[in-house]
């Protein structure tokens, strides 16, 4: 899997904003670092994984069964699955790289 320009450019944003937020805050280290970067990764995980799981198609039957209950049986309606396919490597990729680079600061803090 290539990853896109995108990625590294979110992730570069992301890692010199947590670096200039230490500094503004005058509390910079390699551990405090590492655990800014591995919080802003959480955050991508967590929309990341959410929706790979949208897009898998769980919740199609449950979004199914709603219209049908409320009545709402439109055509143009498309299910969680197609509404949310190939965005969750959007929000996956960056995580994955600052985790890395979390891993890194952090064994570099331990020298």
């Amino acid at each position: 899997m290539r990853i896109k320009t995108s990625t590294w450019i979110i992730s570069g944003i992301c890692a010199a904003a947590n670096c200039l937020w230490l500094l503004v805050r005058q509390r910079f280290s390699l551990l405090n670092l590492s655990n800014n970067l591995f919080l802003t990764a959480l955050f991508f995980v967590i929309i990341g994984m959410l929706l790979w799981i949208f897009s898998t198609g769980f919740f199609d039957r449950f979004q199914a069964s709603l219209r049908h209950i409320f009545r709402r049986a439109s055509a143009d309606a498309a299910p969680l699955s197609e509404a949310s396919a190939g965005s969750a490597s959007f929000w996956l990729q960056p995580a994955v790289l600052l985790l890395i680079a979390t891993f890194v600061v952090y064994g570099l803090s331990l020298v």
